[in-house]
Order: structure tokens, then sequence, then C-alpha cells
């Protein structure tokens, strides 16, 4: 795991930290309560991606996330896979 691997899994951490604030904290609205959840996908950006590459890859990991359940932050597991999913 380099630099930039450490780098994304500490925003994962915040991501996470932020998903449980989100769940934890149901909303009432016109007498009713409401739970929300939410997932997020998270990308490593290269230099030499564009921004439509880098959306894409933050975007795939938010349809994996869906095909596994919903309320959690979906990330790729290292710079080399968001490479991958790029091209």
């Amino acid at each position: 795991m380099g630099p930039i691997d450490q780098d994304m899994e500490s925003q994962r951490r915040q991501l996470e930290r932020v998903r449980r604030i989100v769940a934890d904290q149901p909303i009432w609205y016109e007498e009713h309560l409401i739970h929300v959840t939410i997932m997020m996908g998270l990308a490593a950006y290269q230099g030499n991606f564009t921004a439509k590459e880098w959306i894409k890859v933050a975007d795939e990991r938010l349809y994996e996330g869906k095909t596994h359940g919903k309320n959690q932050v979906v990330m790729q597991e290292t710079v080399a896979d968001a490479l991958r999913s790029a091209v």
C-alpha cells in the first residue's frame, strides 16, 4: 500500500463516519420518522485521468455497492484498480 492508497483509506474512514452519522440521525417530517442512508463511491484521482474517467471510476464503485447492498462507502482497492477501471 503506497502513500496514495493510504490517503484513500483515510478518506474512506472519513466518508464512513459521515455515512454513520447520517444513518444514525432519523428525520421527522410531517409526523413521520424517516431513516436516511447514503452510499458513496470513492476513486483515487490520477494526474493522467480526465475528469470523465475519474467520475467513471467513482460511479462504477457506486454500482458495485448497489449490487452488494446500500448504506456503504465503496472504493477501489488500489490506485492500480482505478487505472484499470478508467480504460
